[in-house]
């Protein structure tokens, strides 16, 4: 059913980005119950954001573990996976998988870019790392004027602040 909705969805040209939220439903993120979204995403060419890291709702946090993510992005190389809420306290591994992984990418969705860790801000202006990270604000959870706000005062580029203000979204989320 749920394929078919994606199905669905797709035709419609406001409809860029499936969302798997693995807190909610408590099981890994790499659980084969989410395997038919991903082939269905993956054969549409649709993104999938898929919630990474501990979340705030006090709930077990291993089905968001990241680490999960390497199945996924093994089982299906042409699916682009886009990491919703940094995956905090994971960034370092995170790192390494966008080097490893060119299909995956991470969005500030919920997470405000003040508390961004140093080492992911280096990484999202460096050659490598431009146009890895995509600003999301989750309004209403953080207000966008306010993520947005906290945004523009990261210390990057201003090649690095288009890109992640805007720029990769729109390459990623661009239909056709």
């Amino acid at each position: 059913a749920n394929c078919a909705r994606l199905r669905e969805l797709a035709q419609h040209p406001a409809f860029v980005l499936a969302r798997v939220t693995p807190l909610v439903e408590q099981y890994d993120l790499n659980h084969r119950l989410y395997y038919p979204v991903y082939a269905t995403c993956a054969e549409l060419g649709l993104p999938v954001s898929i919630n990474v890291g501990v979340p705030g709702p006090q709930v077990r946090s291993r089905c968001q573990d990241p680490v999960h993510l390497e199945d996924v992005l093994i089982d299906f190389p042409t699916l682009v996976v886009i990491g919703a809420h940094m995956g905090h306290p994971y960034e370092a591994l995170l790192i390494q998988y966008m080097l490893k992984w060119p299909q995956l990418h991470l969005m500030t969705s919920a997470y405000l870019a003040t508390y961004m860790d140093p080492a992911m801000v280096k990484f999202m202006d460096s050659s490598r790392g431009r146009g890895r990270l995509l600003f999301a604000s989750d309004h209403p959870v953080i207000p966008a004027a306010k993520a947005l706000d906290a945004a523009r005062q990261l210390p990057l580029s201003d090649e690095g602040m288009a890109e992640f203000l805007g720029g990769a979204a729109a390459r990623l989320l661009a239909k056709g």
